[in-house]
């Protein structure tokens, strides 16, 4: 958790949960609609959501081909099959 959400979440009230990422998560999964406004801050999140991902796939894909080239050769069996921007 990041210092200013600990700093405002050490200043509630004893009754406010702690910060969890399954909350908003969970949040999310029942209010999808949330998602698909085009305005506010929803496209400039999903944005960055899309950008960290795309970092992350790049990662695991990098890992994932070490690996197969470590300890299986060409026969990996990762579901990875091609780089990321090529699924």
């Amino acid at each position: 958790m990041s210092k200013q959400a600990e700093a405002a979440f050490a200043v509630m009230p004893v009754d406010v949960p702690e910060f969890d990422h399954f909350t908003p998560a969970a949040w999310l999964i029942r209010n999808p609609k949330v998602l698909d406004a085009k305005t506010g801050a929803v496209p400039k999140t999903l944005d960055r959501a899309q950008t960290i991902f795309e970092a992350c796939n790049k990662l695991l894909w990098g890992f994932c081909e070490a690996q197969a080239r470590l300890v299986a050769g060409p026969g990996c069996l990762c579901v990875l099959r091609q780089p990321p921007g090529e699924l």
